[in-house]
């Protein structure tokens, strides 16, 4: 048998070749591996990330209502006072609320409102009605419809011209300044959320003017 030794240098250099590119296949397959695993650890560090950001946004948000929780209102129709209806804004939370303002909306999906007729602290009876019940001023004297300060477990009352008997689809809005000065809008319908500081009430006139 005859052996070409001419051919050998090339089929040295073949198997040497292909002995390498198995080598470079197999190391580019490893480093495609490492690649993906990061690309994983990445994901699941993002992942994670965002549930710390997302938890966070949520502790903060319930740390920015916690006294804006605490604020209640109702509206009904006045007993003593035909044709009026009584919103009562109720703090009961530790620190005061300020800017208080109440506007009766006859439709709840339209912009027309109606403004109160006068808004003021309500201070607690005396007598027969014992120490948690609430009435407004016999003769109040405001002149602007805006509680600038409500106490912590207060209640401020603001006097409409109109009942709720004739606004079946209405709602009353209430808007407030937290202890921490954010602006909150809270429905009779128990709907709370915050305000940009334009959409609030109107700022406090000057003292000297009303007198």
């Amino acid at each position: 048998m005859h052996i070409n030794w001419g051919d050998v240098p090339t089929w040295l250099a073949v198997v040497v070749a292909t002995f390498g590119g198995f080598v470079a296949l197999r190391q580019l397959r490893q480093q495609q591996k490492v690649i993906e695993a990061e690309i994983d650890r990445n994901r699941e560090r993002d992942a994670l990330l965002d549930g710390q950001l997302r938890e966070m946004q949520d502790r903060e948000l319930s740390r920015q209502r916690e006294q804006a929780d605490a604020v209640d209102v109702t509206w009904g129709d006045s007993e003593d006072l035909p044709g009026k209806s009584i919103v009562v804004v109720i703090n009961d939370s530790r620190r005061p609320i300020r800017i208080v303002t109440a506007w009766i909306y006859p439709e709840k999906s339209s912009a027309e409102r109606i403004q109160a007729e006068y808004g003021e602290e309500m201070h607690p009876a005396v007598g027969q009605y014992g120490t948690d019940a609430y009435l407004l001023p016999a003769q109040p004297e405001f002149s602007h419809p805006v509680v600038f300060a409500l106490r912590a477990r207060g209640r401020a009352g603001f006097q409409f011209p109109i009942t709720k008997a004739k606004c079946p689809y209405g709602e009353a809005r209430v808007h407030f300044t937290d202890d921490a000065g954010y602006n909150w809008e809270l429905t009779s319908g128990l709907s709370l959320s915050m305000i940009e500081p334009h959409r609030h009430a109107p700022e406090q006139p000057d003292p000297k003017s009303a007198t």
